[in-house]
């Protein structure tokens, strides 16, 4: 009987695992630069992986061309033996979903900032690997008011519960230092106009704070520039350096791991982003930091199906251990040059 157990478990072992991860993005329309960028580094980083490994990560990506409806549809109606829903980078479609499987053992997986609305538990299935707007920004005011004695604050955001949230994270900071945000202007999704929001910012601001990058955004940032050179553009929550090389003045606060050329990770990204002919303009370091993550979850489970809050534990302890986020860096990008100004 002992010989037939042992036989069956190595004859088990002969045979691969596959887990699955799921993702909806904006692959069409105004924004598809930002979904294509994350699920072309995701994809990258799981094909090198299910190459190399026995065990398999299906990565199911749809397009809701940043339609929150066809989020959801992608989303609900293709659970399936999905384990992980990948980087929803969006609040309101983040809010949308996480209740309707807080019950299904399935984990939404989110490298985005973190809202307020998140602390609830019903929310308490989203695994987070940035802070929230409140420490992002209190931090970047540290560094922009405290340290450089700026006081002219402004801040253009995509309307709705992300933007909305960045403004008040913003005048709370000010608040606690007497100051108030100097102008505003917000602009609604998937839009094409700008000249009515460049008419809301003062062109005596300082600083214009920018609660996502997006292609909108940086055509806002570019006309201003060209009207005054002298203000400086504060992105948040790590974005692509690639995007300023025709902007001047340009920050960002950044979570992600300083890019450090004898980086492990750093070398692999940089080799399949050549062995697949992509533009680095056209991946997103964050994505495969985030899919290394999961691969690392599922590895540390044997790829075996596991109760919901094993998944939750066991993906807190893979984040806490490879702390790819514990540090906020303010960078500053001139002529292509990175320069770390401030680490908290």
């Amino acid at each position: 009987m002992k010989k037939i157990v042992l036989i069956l478990f190595i004859f088990s072992l002969s045979f691969s695992k596959e887990q699955g991860v799921l993702s909806s993005f904006c692959l069409s329309g105004a924004n598809a630069q930002m979904g294509e960028s994350i699920r072309n580094c995701a994809k990258m980083y799981f094909d090198d992986y299910n190459s190399k490994n026995k065990n398999k990560i299906k990565f199911n990506t749809f397009d809701d061309g940043f339609n929150s409806d066809i989020f959801r549809e992608n989303i609900l109606s293709n659970l399936g033996k999905n384990t992980f829903v990948f980087m929803p980078f969006d609040t309101a479609n983040l809010r949308s979903i996480a209740p309707k499987i807080i019950n299904k053992n399935i984990i939404v997986f989110s490298p985005v900032y973190t809202p307020n609305f998140l602390n609830f538990s019903v929310f308490k299935g989203v695994i987070k690997t940035f802070p929230s707007f409140d420490y992002e920004i209190e931090n970047a005011m540290k560094f922009f008011v405290d340290k450089k004695n700026l006081s002219k604050i402004s801040i253009i955001y995509q309307s709705g519960e992300h933007g909305e949230e960045a403004y008040n994270s913003l005048a709370k900071a000010l608040i606690n230092r007497n100051l108030s945000i100097f102008s505003s202007s917000s602009y609604k999704r998937n839009s094409n106009i700008i000249e009515p929001i460049l008419e809301n910012i003062d062109l005596n601001s300082e600083l214009v704070v920018f609660a996502l990058l997006d292609r909108i955004s940086l055509e806002i940032a570019k006309k201003i520039n060209k009207k005054n050179e002298n203000i400086k553009f504060l992105f948040l929550s790590s974005v692509n350096p690639i995007y300023f090389k025709e902007l001047k003045n340009a920050y960002v606060s950044s979570f992600s791991p300083v890019l450090k050329e004898d980086d492990e990770l750093l070398k692999l990204y940089k080799n399949l982003l050549f062995k697949n002919n992509l533009d680095e303009k056209n991946c997103s370091y964050n994505a495969f930091l985030n899919a290394f993550l999961v691969s690392k979850i599922f590895e540390s489970l044997n790829f075996k199906d596991s109760p919901k809050n094993l998944l939750i534990n066991r993906a807190n302890l893979i984040i806490n251990r490879y702390k790819f986020y514990e540090k906020q860096k303010i960078i500053k990008f001139n002529g292509g040059k990175i320069e770390i100004l401030y680490e908290n």
